[in-house]
């Protein structure tokens, strides 16, 4: 088992201005300069920023803006039909969307599936969840439980498999059972259409915090729904080449493993590291560190410094965030 200080080392954060800030060179930034600062810092510099990088007259709180600001949406609802002929992968509809983003403020992406289900997630949870997949594989690897047999069964072809996962926390000693339902398996291309309807059964406080109640039909990826995900794809990859099964392949000729959310690249990784040394100073308060909305909004604005692919991982997920 993964002790308690090993994850409270490996995941703290810099919070107390002096934690932020120490010796460092430090820039006075506006919300229009905080991306290129971002790209462009060295490790003996620390930023200031002094403008809000969201409306917080309107949004009043951090979680109000991520409930309720303007979203990404990745794609159209189509009908079950269609996404099977087009063969709908998430991957690309990101890379189109992000291509060509607009407005300056979006609070996450979402996806609406044919049955009008909406699934919501954060960029900065995505790099989270990728965060704690990669330490646990480093560490001690996740279990995945499959729910009955998914080789060929009626049920899976029609619906997805079903998977059980325990996450660990990555602040206190508990562990959280996950199960994920509508899975998407590559054996039938059913699964194009079957992938936006994942559901998770899971309840943490950030999750708790993240609804919206803008749809009828919502599910959230929280950062350890996204850890859960990737466990559960990477024993399903490795179980399909193992077997020797047949399978659906990608055009690198591996199993096409639909993931419904962004995986970082080491680029944005890094930008996360140097948001750790960001002092948010906005007039009238007293300063604090970077809140998960300025993080939103800056991964968003980054697209305009790294392309599409900014959230698009090339390097081995367990690689990216060894150096803390």
């Amino acid at each position: 088992m993964i002790s308690l200080i090993e994850k409270r080392k490996f995941f703290k954060r810099p919070k107390k201005r002096h934690e932020v800030m120490g010796d460092r060179k430090k820039i006075e930034v506006k919300k229009d300069e905080i991306v290129d600062a971002l790209f462009e810092m060295k490790k003996d510099e620390a930023l200031i920023l002094i403008e809000p990088l969201y409306d917080i007259v309107k949004y009043e709180t951090r979680n109000k803006f991520l409930k309720r600001g303007p979203e990404l949406k990745l794609n159209k609802r189509i009908t079950r039909r269609d996404a099977i002929i087009q063969r709908l992968r998430p991957r690309e509809l990101r890379r189109e969307a992000f291509s060509q983003l607009e407005g300056e403020s979006h609070s996450g992406c979402c996806h609406v599936s044919y049955r009008n289900a909406h699934l919501r997630y954060h960029l900065d949870d995505c790099i989270s969840g990728t965060e704690l997949f990669a330490f646990c594989e480093s560490k001690e690897p996740i279990e995945v439980e499959e729910v009955g047999e998914y080789r060929e069964t009626k049920d899976v072809i029609n619906k997805g498999a079903v998977y059980t996962i325990d996450i660990p926390s990555r602040s206190s000693s508990t562990i959280y059972p996950i199960t994920l339902k509508s899975f998407p398996v590559p054996i039938h291309k059913t699964q194009y259409a079957i992938w936006m309807n994942l559901t998770a059964q899971h309840n943490c406080k950030d999750r708790q915090n993240s609804f919206s109640f803008k749809y009828a039909i919502e599910e959230v990826l929280c950062a350890h729904i996204i850890a859960a995900y990737l466990a559960a794809a990477k024993k399903l990859y490795y179980g399909l080449k193992t077997n020797g099964e047949s399978y659906i392949k990608n055009k690198e000729g591996y199993p096409d493993i639909l993931i419904p959310f962004a995986l970082p690249s080491q680029e944005a990784v890094r930008i996360r590291r140097n948001m750790d040394h960001v002092w948010v100073k906005l007039l009238g308060e007293k300063g604090r560190s970077m809140n998960r909305a300025d993080r939103e909004v800056s991964f968003f604005r980054g697209f305009r410094n790294g392309g599409p692919d900014f959230f698009y991982a090339r390097k081995k997920l367990k690689d990216m965030f060894s150096k803390k």
